[in-house]
């Protein structure tokens, strides 16, 4: 069994999820003791939570994930989707010869945490 340090290698912080969360927090301070349009309940869009990324342990399933970040950030996770980037081949044309490489491959987990909850990268420094 892998350690929970081991699971997660990096965060990844982009626009994309940033503006993403944004978006969220706005939604959510508007609907607010509303009732939802569809479903039961009130609160939150379902598809609406936060969301974080994080390059993980090509080889760690979802329970692991799931488990770790909830170890790690003390914060409920309701779900977890993964995606598998393969390395791709990469050609760089000098003046001498043409040259080839190959980009990392790498396993990308997209975590949605409970409302309520928040992950804060910078609080360290």
């Amino acid at each position: 069994m892998r350690k929970e340090k081991d699971v997660i290698i990096r965060p990844i912080i982009s626009e994309k999820f940033t503006r993403f969360n944004d978006r969220a927090d706005r939604y959510n301070q508007a609907t607010a003791g509303k009732p939802r349009k569809y479903g039961r309940g009130e609160g939150v869009h379902p598809h609406r939570g936060y969301q974080y990324a994080f390059v993980v342990d090509t080889r760690a399933n979802k329970i692991e994930i799931k488990k770790a970040i909830q170890e790690i950030f003390s914060i409920t996770v309701e779900s977890v989707r993964v995606q598998n980037y393969i390395g791709k081949i990469k050609y760089r044309y000098t003046k001498r010869k043409a040259t080839s490489g190959r980009v990392n491959a790498y396993k990308k987990a997209i975590i949605t945490i409970k409302p309520g909850d928040e992950i804060d990268f910078y609080a360290n420094i």
